[in-house]
C-alpha cells in the first residue's frame, strides 16, 4: 500500500465546528472506502501545520483564510486553496469570547494575572498584541502560560491554574458556558475592536502545493467529493455528527455538541466555497491591512477551484 497522505489540522483536540469534516471523515472511513489513504494529523496552531505542509511531511494542511492567504500572497509558497470550509459563524463577532476567574473585572486588572496561550503565533497573537496596547499594558506585566490547546485553556481556567484566556464559541458552549467559577470578560464588539475588523468570511482554507495538486490530482478530486459528501451527510443528520464527534471528543457532552451543531447548522460545507469574488475581497482587506504585503498577486493565482467544481458535477447542487 502506498504511504498514506498527510493532511494537517491546524488545531488539537479537534473543533466543534464545521472545521471537523476533514477528521470526522477520515475517523468514518469515508476517505478509504473511496480509496484514499488520508491521514489526518492534529497541531498545535496553525504556523505548526503550515510548516508541516512546507516542509512535506504534509501533503495538505486546512488552516484559517488569513494564514493561508498569507502563506501564498505573502512568502510565495508555490500552493493553492482548493477548499473552501466556509464555517462563517467562527470567525463572525460572536464567534469569540474572553474567559477569566470572577476576581478579573476589567482588562486592567490583567497584570500579574496568568495568561493562557497557545503556540506562539498562532490566530490569538495579533488580538492579544491589540488588546495589550488598546489597554495600556505591557506583555512583561502578565504572567503568559504557554503552549496549551483549547481544552487544556478551557480545564485549567475551571482549575484555577490560569486566570484568562480567549476561546472560540464551540469551546465556550462545550467546556465552559454556565459554569460559576468563570465568567466572560469580554466578547461580541470589544472582541472585534481588538480583531481590527479582522477577517470576515470563510474561515478555513484547505491548501496544498502546486505538485501535489498535479501529481495526485485523482486523489485530490476524490479527497474533495468526500468532503464535500461528509458535510452534507453531517449537515442534514445531526445524530451523524454528534455521534462521530463525541467519540473523538469524549470531554464534551453529546447535549453540548447537539447544541453546537444547532448554532453552526448553517454553516456546512455542503457545496464546498470557493468564491473568488468573496475570497479577494477578503485578500485586498488584508493588502490594505498590512496583513498581506500589497504586491502584485490576484485571487485567482491563489486558487484551484476545479476539485470543488467535479466534486459539484459529480455529486449534483446541494439544496440551499
Amino acid at each position: 500500500m502506498a504511504a498514506a497522505l498527510v493532511w494537517a489540522e491546524r488545531i488539537k483536540p479537534m473543533s466543534l465546528n464545521p472545521g471537523s469534516v476533514p477528521m470526522l471523515a477520515c475517523d468514518l472511513g469515508m476517505f478509504a472506502s473511496a480509496g484514499v489513504n488520508l491521514k489526518v494529523k492534529e497541531y498545535l496552531g496553525a504556523p505548526a501545520a503550515v510548516a508541516a505542509l512546507q516542509s512535506g511531511e504534509a501533503a495538505f494542511a486546512q488552516v484559517p483564510t488569513m494564514e493561508g492567504m498569507r502563506l501564498l500572497a505573502e512568502i510565495g509558497w508555490p500552493g493553492k486553496i482548493f477548499w473552501v470550509n466556509k464555517a462563517e459563524k467562527t470567525s463572525s463577532s460572536n464567534g469569540f469570547v474572553m474567559m477569566s476567574v470572577p476576581s478579573i473585572k476589567r482588562m486592567r486588572d490583567l497584570r500579574g494575572k496568568r495568561f493562557g496561550v497557545g503556540a506562539d503565533g498562532d490566530y490569538w497573537a495579533p488580538i492579544i498584541a491589540n488588546m495589550l496596547r488598546k489597554n495600556g499594558l505591557r506583555r512583561e506585566e502578565v504572567v503568559w502560560v504557554k503552549g496549551l490547546d483549547p481544552a487544556q485553556k478551557a480545564d485549567m481556567l475551571l482549575e484555577g491554574k490560569i486566570d484568562v484566556m480567549l476561546t472560540s464559541i464551540q469551546n465556550y458552549i462545550g467546556k465552559l458556558e454556565g459554569r460559576k467559577n468563570v465568567r466572560v470578560l469580554a466578547g461580541g464588539d470589544e472582541l472585534s475592536e481588538y480583531r481590527e475588523g479582522g477577517q470576515l468570511g470563510p474561515s478555513f482554507v484547505a491548501i496544498a502545493s502546486e505538485r501535489t495538486l498535479r501529481d495526485e490530482r485523482g486523489a485530490v478530486e476524490r479527497i474533495t467529493a468526500v468532503l464535500m459528501r461528509a458535510a452534507r451527510l453531517f449537515s442534514e443528520n445531526p445524530d451523524a455528527w454528534v455521534e462521530a464527534a463525541s467519540t473523538r471528543r469524549p470531554d464534551v457532552s453529546k447535549p453540548k455538541i447537539r447544541k453546537l451543531w444547532k448554532f453552526f447548522k448553517e454553516d456546512w460545507p455542503t457545496n464546498g466555497g470557493i468564491d473568488s469574488a468573496r475570497l479577494g475581497e477578503i485578500l485586498k482587506s488584508l493588502q490594505a491591512k498590512g496583513r498581506v504585503p500589497k504586491r502584485q498577486v490576484s485571487i485567482d493565482e491563489l486558487l484551484a477551484p476545479e476539485f470543488e467544481r467535479k466534486a459539484l458535477n459529480d455529486l449534483g447542487v446541494y439544496p440551499t
